[in-house]
């Protein structure tokens, strides 16, 4: 019985500092520090307008999407679940250090509208 316990516990133990450390990885800066690259993004008439419809970026890099949009909407950055809300015809501007790595969608949520994919890959 005592060995049942020192093995839960143990298990508890470890699914809790995987929380700890994952969660931790899993936040991205608000608003880094100068040396971001930016990347604009502009949708009109539910149409992408104009941006690279893969981006490819390199772990640690710092990255700022800028997104112009003729509606209202929000756009959320699927992976780092990040989330600005888009006015009409105002720069919106998400900005991050890309500390994960894979592929991660960019998505107007009303319009249910991939605007572009993030490749994250590592140094």
């Amino acid at each position: 019985m005592l060995r049942i316990g020192l093995i839960l516990a143990t298990i508890a133990a470890l699914i809790g500092l995987f929380v700890v450390l994952n969660g931790g990885k899993r936040r991205a800066a608000v608003e880094p520090p100068s040396g971001t690259r930016s990347v604009e993004i502009r949708v009109r008439q539910g149409q992408l307008e104009s941006a690279e419809p893969v981006v490819r970026l390199t772990e640690g890099e710092r990255v700022s999407l800028v997104v112009i949009s003729d509606r209202a909407d929000e756009l959320h950055l699927h992976g780092y679940d990040l989330h600005v809300r888009l006015i009409p015809n105002e720069p919106a501007k998400l900005s991050f250090v890309a500390n994960l790595t894979g592929r991660f969608t960019c998505e107007l949520h009303q319009a249910h509208m991939e605007i572009a994919v993030l490749e994250i890959y590592p140094p």
